[in-house]
């Protein structure tokens, strides 16, 4: 089990915390990481985590992509795009969290050759070791045959033209307004209502694999979908609802596409800032302004404590175990059960 000692992450750079995690699990590999350094690293960290990690992906996606260009030639490419935490601009890890690449084809153009950049991608860690295809033809709203509508919400431009871009997006609007309403329940109920009941088992203590709120554990471990820290029980349940809530606006306002275009231009890349976005757009009206900040914070514990599982396993690759303390056990707790009742309350509103 790794670990990560006290003299670590007390420190007001960033992102130094690979590195950091890397050093204590060298110097002692069996102390589990103490109560003293998180309060030290949420202190130097937490009122700003949502820009640094913003500065750090974008600084991590430039690099990788431009790793890419000296290896294959891109420049063919009309709309290369990325998804997933590159594109809400979140990520730390490269490896435990690798960029995901989408090409997509406009209208009356020929596919791209791609056969150097998936051999490319099946062996350079920086990168999801699959490629997505997508042309104007095809419908956006299914990856590998299941139904994920919002996965190109949040898409970041790498490599292409904006126009080309925008016509995707517009494609994606179009099948998100135009979906069956047998379909849009169906991955509503595969989505926000599945990632809800995982948070409301975790608070119950019925799955305490990832997050073990009676015991005061987070454990991350990259082999198992199981123990991803605070990613599929807290950080997913917050961007499900959120997108369920773009996804009613969009639909609900499906004769006036100009205007869901323009929303969907001003939509932000971070959660935090999208949960403001919505605030703005008065698409949060059932929430007071407590319970909104209550969503921000719990947002932002949720993708620290993700990052630091994931560290500590990107340099160890065994599993990372993280102490919470009795304090920051009942805080956790808390979170987790004001975030279900907030996202409960968003359903339904």
């Amino acid at each position: 089990m790794s670990t990560c000692s006290s003299s670590t992450l007390a420190t007001t750079s960033f992102p130094t915390l690979a590195k950091l995690c890397a050093q204590a699990i060298v110097a002692d590999p069996t102390r589990l990481l103490s109560n003293d350094v998180l309060t030290k690293y949420e202190k130097s960290h937490f009122h700003n985590y949502n820009s640094l990690c913003k500065n750090q992906c974008q600084t991590t996606t430039k690099l990788a992509l431009a790793r890419l260009s000296k290896n294959i030639d891109i420049s063919e490419f009309r709309c290369l795009f990325t998804v997933g935490s590159d594109g809400r601009d979140e990520k730390v890890s490269r490896t435990e969290s690798p960029v995901e690449l989408v090409v997509y084809s406009p209208k009356g153009a020929e596919p791209p050759e791609t056969k150097l950049l998936a051999r490319y991608v099946e062996i350079e860690k920086d990168f999801f070791p699959e490629i997505e295809e997508i042309n104007s033809s095809m419908s956006t709203l299914y990856l590998d045959g299941k139904l994920i509508p919002t996965r190109g919400l949040h898409s970041k431009l790498l490599k292409g033209d904006k126009g080309v871009h925008r016509e995707y997006l517009l494609a994606l609007l179009n099948d998100i307004i135009n979906m069956p309403a047998k379909t849009y329940k169906k991955f509503k109920n595969e989505t926000t209502r599945s990632s809800l009941r995982m948070q409301r088992r975790c608070i119950d203590g019925l799955q305490t694999t990832a997050v073990d709120l009676e015991r005061g554990i987070v454990s991350y471990y990259g082999e198992s979908f199981d123990s991803r820290a605070t990613k599929y029980n807290l950080l997913r349940p917050i961007q499900n609802t959120l997108d369920q809530i773009i996804c009613n606006h969009l639909r609900a306002n499906k004769e006036q596409l100009e205007d869901c275009m323009i929303f969907l231009d001003g939509l932000p890349s971070t959660t935090v800032d999208i949960i403001d976005y919505l605030e703005s757009q008065s698409l949060l009206p059932s929430l007071l302004p407590k319970e909104i900040k209550n969503l921000k914070t719990a947002y932002t514990y949720g993708l620290m404590y993700t990052h630091i599982g994931q560290v500590i396993y990107e340099e160890s690759r065994t599993p990372a175990e993280i102490q919470l303390g009795a304090k920051r056990t009942v805080l956790f707790h808390d979170i987790y059960q004001n975030t279900y009742d907030i996202l409960t309350k968003l359903k339904h509103g």
